[in-house]
Order: structure tokens, then sequence, then C-alpha cells
């Protein structure tokens, strides 16, 4: 009788332990995601409604993405996911790692961002999906009323200038560009 009480209270502390055990690597787990998502947090936000997540860097608004301090607007970008696999040399690091590329491609502008994936590259690709949910399309200017035409013309002319401003454009460019807005033949 004291035998099988005794195989019934081991019995019981084994479950016990396991348990423990179990318990211990889900808390680990949990704490480590916390960490990790506290540190990809950013750390001056305007309004968090407005965020909607961070990944190697980037960080994903409603309206607009932000790398460092680069910002830039949603209107026209799509994002996209591509892998390149290289064998490792040494067979006990687990076998093949991935270079996965993250590429972010706007209008006028585009950010490549290297990651590693040693099992999946799914963090990557969500991140992708979520940028090209948020994605708005390039807004068409209107030829309405004279005073949006005006408008228009203006914002052109300030592009323009800042063009020229900065040697994108050449001054017979911008001349023949201003007089193309204008709709005046050059002479």
């Amino acid at each position: 009788m004291f035998s099988h009480l005794r195989q019934d209270i081991a019995a019981r502390g084994q479950r016990l332990h396991e348990e423990l055990v179990r318990t211990r690597s889900q808390l680990r787990q949990v704490r480590d995601e916390y960490h990790l998502a506290k540190a990809e947090r950013p750390r001056y936000v305007s309004r968090l409604d407005d965020l909607v997540t961070r990944y190697n860097g980037l960080t994903l608004y409603r309206d607009r993405i932000e790398r460092g301090r680069e910002v830039r607007s949603l209107a026209g970008v799509q994002a996209s996911v591509s892998e390149s696999r290289t064998d490792a040399k040494n067979p006990s690091d687990g076998g093949a790692v991935r270079d996965v590329f993250l590429t972010i491609t706007g209008p006028d502008w585009e950010w490549t961002i290297k990651t590693v994936a040693v099992i999946s590259s799914r963090r990557t690709r969500s991140f992708a999906a979520l940028v090209n949910a948020h994605s708005m399309p390039i807004p068409t200017p209107r030829q309405s009323s004279g005073s949006t035409a005006t408008a228009t013309s203006t914002g052109q002319f300030r592009v323009l200038d800042d063009l020229r401003g900065r040697g994108v454009l050449t001054d017979e460019e911008f001349s023949t560009a201003v007089s193309r807005l204008r709709g005046t033949p050059r002479s």
C-alpha cells in the first residue's frame, strides 16, 4: 500500500515538475516578446493611433513611413520581398541561411533593407503586406476650375524651382519646363 502511494506521489511530482518547466519556458518567451516589442516601439510618437507597426528601423503609420529621420508619404508606395539562398559552410550551423531583402519603392525613391532569415521570412513578408495595404494611389491633379489649375501650376513651379536648386535641372531645362507649364512655345 505504501509503495503504491509512493509511486502516485512520485508521478504527481513529475507532472508538476514538467508543468513548471513548461510554464517557465512560456514566461521566458512572453518576456522576450515584450522586450522586443518595447525596443521596437518609437520613442516620440505624436499620436499612437496613427502608428501601425515597426520593423527593422522602419516605422509604418497610416499615412506615411519613416526610416530614421526620412519621412515618406505612402502615396504610390509598393513593398516587395526577395530572398537569396546561401549554403552554410558548416553543416552544424543549421543548414542554409537566407538573405531577405525588403524593397520599398515610392514614386521617386527606393529603400532596400537587408535582413537574415534562418528559419522563416514571415515577419518581413507580413510587414511588406502591411505597407502595401496602407499604400494610397498617387493623387492626380484635376483641371476643373481656374483656381485649382493655378494652384497646381504654382506647386509645379515650386517643384521645378526646387529641382533646379538641387542641381537636377539645368537652367535651360528649367526654362523649357516653365514655358510648357505656361503653355507658351519657347523661342
